[in-house]
């Protein structure tokens, strides 16, 4: 058992120092995680609890509440799991140990586990307190207790799957970036799709409470049986409390035990992948030192499944989106008028439309983590024979050019199709163009200033480094404060005008990140590694 506990410690050391190095950065991506997930659970929880307590369904709401829950578990380790259970830079060390594998898969799974139930406990129990509320007793809190405890198993090892399939395919395959990439896309997709299809039913349900009851109630009978359980569970069932058990206890022991006999190999497997390339005499091309830079940046962002899709998904889903308006478009503006309850009207859509851009824009951020992946090559880039200041450029431009041109030739398009004016698509342009420019700058700024050269492999550095957190979400809050001072705004300035003071405002605070890059930056650069 002391074995046991000390291998649990460094599993949960390397789990924290995975998310930030220091306290305070555990503590901002904690918080902010937990953050979400209590927001979640309390809104979804209460517009439930007010939906089917009329309709005498109130026991629908722990099972959609179970739902909810496994599904932020997964998505918020659906990635990091692989790095987490099969990465690692001290295998060989742990390896080498006189521990059984078993051990060591099990630690660590545990380690993830841990991660997964607060996400789920957060997401699970703060909205039973509607449904314990409507209910007039605190039983079904109670009970939902050791559902979370047990339950967080099930998407624990989904996750585990998805790190175990798409490790086994990067040891096995040749082409192993293109097919990993493939597998993040399906997934992602997938979770996401699952998502859009529970906040447009719960959005239904307001309006259609017996339509949502019975929908749910088939679910829970149907595909999504053993969280009805789950739910039913939290009820009060006690038959459904030991379904609960049986299926989150034995499929993660039969995991252990089906794994752990290759878990060796397979580490070993991962660590030698490299070893298997050839290598090819070429002639070789000469280029400018910013155009080599960049080159460099788009191998590694391309050849890196878990970096394209943690800094660049957002601008998939703008793709996805725009290319789903040219195909269905009148399919498309009547779901956003009769489910999203935006009008037609050509000053409403170009406005909700104009935040969807920029909120998508705004998660493409790969220079929050590009300086981060260099490790301990660092001192490679260093060598070169180029100032410190353009190799910083570099990463910001590289940004710049996997988010923006898409984006601009995505509003070009929304702009025929839906028939903005030219002042509207002009707006748009500039606005967006000023916040890939300053996003590019300050996930620039926030690597320098949190960066994680010792990360045990890029899953760590992409998915939980604190720089990751603060490219990416600061973004995110940065459009949502600007379309809360819009509609705010809305009765003095017009969307258009609104834009154009954004796009000027967020230029000037470029120029002066953009100058901070090229003195402090510079220096701070030249002193890491």
């Amino acid at each position: 058992m002391k074995a046991f506990a000390a291998l649990l410690r460094v599993s949960m050391t390397a789990l924290l120092k995975s998310i930030s190095p220091g306290k305070a950065g555990v503590a901002v991506s904690v918080g902010l995680m937990a953050g979400l997930s209590v927001l979640m659970s309390l809104m979804f929880g209460g517009i439930l609890t007010v939906a089917l307590a009329p309709l005498g369904a109130l026991d629908l709401v722990p099972g959609f509440l179970c739902v909810m829950a496994a599904a932020m578990a997964f998505l918020f380790t659906a990635f990091g799991a692989g790095g987490l259970l099969f990465g690692g830079k001290d295998n060989d060390l742990l390896l080498a140990l006189p521990i059984p594998d078993w051990m060591l898969l099990t630690t660590r799974l545990l380690a993830v586990y841990l991660e997964n139930l607060l996400n789920f406990a957060l997401t699970l129990l703060p909205g039973m307190i509607f449904y314990c509320a409507a209910k007039g007793s605190p039983v079904g809190f109670l009970l939902a207790v050791p559902v979370a405890v047990f339950g967080t198993l099930i998407p624990t090892l989904l996750a585990s799957l998805v790190g175990w399939a798409v490790t086994w395919i990067a040891s096995h395959t040749r082409h192993n970036a293109l097919l990993a990439n493939l597998g993040y896309g399906l997934v992602i997709l997938g979770s996401f799709g699952f998502s859009l299809a529970i906040n447009v039913s719960t959005r239904t349900g307001m309006m259609e409470g017996d339509a949502m009851a019975e929908g749910l109630g088939a679910a829970f009978r149907g595909p999504l049986w053993l969280f009805g359980r789950m739910g039913a569970a939290c009820a009060g069932d006690l038959a459904a409390m030991a379904v609960t058990l049986l299926c989150s206890i034995l499929p993660a022991v039969l995991f252990v035990l089906l794994l752990r006999g290759s878990y060796r190999h397979l580490l070993t497997r991962m660590g030698a992948r490299a070893a298997r390339r050839k290598y090819r005499m070429t002639a070789q091309r000469s280029a400018s030192p910013m155009r080599a830079l960049l080159r460099k940046e788009s191998i590694r962002f391309f050849h890196t499944p878990i970096y394209l899709f943690n800094t660049g998904f957002g601008l998939i889903l703008l793709v996805a989106a725009v290319a789903a308006i040219c195909w269905k478009r009148d399919a498309v503006l009547s779901l956003l008028a009769q489910e999203m309850e935006i009008p037609l009207s050509s000053g409403s859509l170009y406005g909700a439309l104009a935040g969807t851009v920029c909120f998508l824009l705004a998660t493409v951020c790969t220079s929050s983590v590009s300086l981060s992946l260099e490790g301990r090559s660092l001192w490679i880039l260093k060598s070169l024979p180029v100032p410190a200041t353009q190799i910083l450029r570099a990463k910001v431009c590289f940004n710049l050019l996997v988010g923006w041109p898409l984006t601009a030739l995505c509003i070009v398009v929304l702009w025929g199709m839906l028939g903005f004016t030219p002042l509207q698509g002009i707006a748009l342009l500039a606005c967006s163009a000023a916040l890939a420019w300053f996003v590019s700058l300050l996930g620039a700024v926030a690597n320098l200033s949190f960066p994680r050269l010792d990360a045990a492999n890029d899953t760590v550095i992409c998915k939980q480094s604190l720089s990751a957190v603060i490219g990416i979400f600061g973004g995110m809050v940065l459009v949502g404060v600007g379309i809360g001072l819009c509609l705010a705004l809305q009765s003095l300035l017009g969307t258009e005008a609104y834009l154009l003071i954004c796009a000027v405002l967020l230029a000037g605070l470029s120029l002066l990140l953009d100058r901070w890059l090229c003195t402090a930056g510079a220096r701070r650069l030249s002193s890491l590694g």
